[in-house]
């Protein structure tokens, strides 16, 4: 059951009891997502993230090693237990269907309402063939497997490539029917 509090912001209320798909979640941009939702949306549901074994290590460690990280501290410092949201789906971008198992696929698709595209190939000395394959087909069997979904109240597409280290301040807005909610973002 979810539980409106009158003074929380339509962002925090809007996010209560929904679950959440993440690619990239390892990156640099995913890694800042995923503290920030954790942190401050406290009523998400779940956080799946899309994750792979990489150089010898399982997805757990991985997990583990990233939220030992000093970007987590004021997380695992307030609220401990909010890694337990974190869902591993095994998949890769560059394998069909995501290389997502069927257990997997059945989990997104009936349990996910948002979510976040941020993977992709930062490799500035790749080919442009592998470039292609990581970003846009990565991209586009992310779309495929997002289109299965259920609930889906919304799919975001996000990228290193649109961060601006030259702007002191961010706008976001969002609009919830007659009202627009304007998110300042300082000293990015």
């Amino acid at each position: 059951m979810v539980t409106k509090i009158e003074n929380e912001s339509p962002i925090l209320q809007w996010y209560t009891g929904k679950s959440i798909f993440i690619t990239g979640a390892t990156g640099f941009m995913g890694k800042v997502l995923l503290e920030k939702l954790l942190y401050t949306c406290t009523g998400v549901k779940n956080i799946y993230i899309l994750i792979r074994s990489k150089r010898g290590k399982n997805p757990e460690t991985r997990i583990q090693e990233m939220w030992s990280l000093p970007l987590f501290e004021r997380l695992r410092a307030s609220q401990p237990y909010a890694i337990n949201k974190i869902i591993p789906v095994i998949g890769d971008l560059s394998s069909e269907g995501l290389g997502l198992n069927q257990q997997d696929l059945d989990l997104l698709v009936n349990n996910v309402n948002v979510v976040f595209h941020c993977a992709a190939s930062l490799k500035l000395e790749a080919t442009l063939k592998d470039a292609i394959e990581q970003n846009t087909a990565g991209t586009g069997r992310v779309i495929d497997v997002v289109k299965k979904i259920q609930n889906l109240d919304v799919f975001v597409y996000f990228s290193t490539a649109f961060c601006s280290a030259d702007i002191d301040v961010f706008e976001e807005r969002v609009s919830l029917g007659r009202k627009d909610v304007v998110i300042v973002v300082n000293g990015v």
